[in-house]
């Protein structure tokens, strides 16, 4: 795992509901490699997001719809 993306990790794990820590890592670990492998792409990151939601805390949930958001405009450059 690359510094940055353990930095986003903990990010994301920061707003992790009780309970949900493994299925998270699980749907994390697999975005991790897809982006190592050259093949994280913008319709893979809507399902990891929406894959992650129900498992956020609720007031997480609007920090994470954000910080997606600004990805989807960084990778539309």
């Amino acid at each position: 795992m690359q510094g940055y993306q353990e930095r986003f990790r903990q990010y994301l794990m920061s707003m992790v509901a009780p309970g949900n820590e493994s299925a998270a890592e699980a749907i994390l670990a697999k975005g991790f490699g897809d982006e190592d492998a050259g093949e994280f792409t913008q319709e893979a990151m809507q399902k990891a997001v929406a894959e992650l939601t129900p498992l956020l805390t609720p007031e997480s949930v609007a920090r994470l719809q954000k910080s997606a958001e600004g990805m989807t405009r960084k990778a539309a450059w």
